[in-house]
């Protein structure tokens, strides 16, 4: 669990919050380099501008690494040199990682750990740093009619299910297929985050209505302290 990392639950992309501040602070720059990585979403354009106003106004400098990049690798490393955060997006995690994949970005994300680069990723971002996923994605694709688990990078050790609700479809799902598959899932809201740093979790929750919640294969229910 090398480096220092930030998975988010689901996340407004209008408003500054502690976990933003964590961001900031995990970097140890007071004007710290963001990269923005948004391969997963159709609305990547948009989702880069709400995350560009409130990073500068965190006194971040944002960048955005587009798919065009990605073939011209003098761009790809203008674009990543002296970034300090990487931030990767949601959308439909398994786009995502193809793309990256294609290009190998796996290996440059190695690279910037070792180089103290903090790791951001919201939901099926937070899945790509993660060993697994709960995810639309086989429903954004038609391919299932349920959510499934999706393979990330591993490297954190831990299974995430991202935008979490108690009362949903997908948590009655989840609570299903850890039983049956003897998982142990960390459910994440909106709105909340996993700090990894030294090897060490805590948390941060900034959603009144919901609570990060641990679900294991014997479906029993730890909520957070």
């Amino acid at each position: 669990m090398e480096g220092r990392y930030v998975l988010i639950g689901g996340q407004n992309s209008n408003i500054i919050t502690s976990i933003d501040h964590k961001i900031i602070e995990l970097s140890n720059k007071i004007n710290p380099n963001l990269l923005y990585i948004g391969f997963g979403s159709k609305y990547a354009e948009a989702d880069y501008k709400k995350i560009k106003k409130k990073y500068e106004i965190l006194e971040c400098n944002t960048r955005q690494l587009k798919i065009k990049n990605l073939s011209n690798k003098g761009l790809l490393k203008e674009k990543l040199k002296d970034v300090d955060i990487i931030y990767i997006g949601g959308g439909d995690t398994i786009l995502l990682k193809e793309i990256m994949n294609q290009y190998h970005l796996k290996d440059l994300l190695k690279e910037k750990i070792k180089n103290g680069c903090v790791l951001v990723g919201v939901s099926a971002g937070a899945i790509i740093l993660s060993k697994e996923g709960y995810s639309d994605s086989y429903i954004i694709r038609k391919e299932k009619d349920h959510y499934d688990f999706v393979e990330g990078y591993n490297f954190i050790n831990i299974i995430i299910s991202p935008h979490y609700e108690k009362k949903s479809i997908k948590t009655k799902e989840l609570i299903e297929d850890c039983i049956k598959m003897k998982k142990e899932v960390i459910a994440l809201p909106n709105d909340s985050a996993l700090i990894i740093e030294n090897n060490k979790i805590t948390m941060i929750n900034e959603n009144n209505n919901e609570k990060i919640t641990v679900y294991n294969k014997m479906g029993s229910i730890d909520n957070e302290k």
